[in-house]
């Protein structure tokens, strides 16, 4: 888990089916709010985009944005947030 206090970068904690959304480990503690947007990575490949739909104190759901959506989402990738 990101240790409590605002910051920019989070991680896939769970992939829906078929890449439609994912769980990140960014909530409300963090500074999440609905509709903040999300680069999901593995490394240098940029997967997606995702944009928080509901937050909870120390997760997110995050819908997948389909035309971003560039490769398969995994357990671990990151996810950093758009400004």
């Amino acid at each position: 888990m990101l240790v409590a206090g605002r910051s920019n970068h989070a991680q896939v904690a769970k992939v829906g089916p078929r890449n439609a959304f994912v769980v990140i480990n960014f909530g409300e503690t963090h500074g999440a709010v609905p509709n903040q947007r999300f680069t999901v990575k593995r490394g240098s490949a940029v997967l997606a985009t995702v944009e928080i739909s509901l937050t909870k104190e120390h997760y997110s759901i995050a819908q997948v944005l389909p035309e971003t959506l560039s490769g398969n989402i995994r357990k671990g990738d990151a996810a950093t947030l758009i400004h």
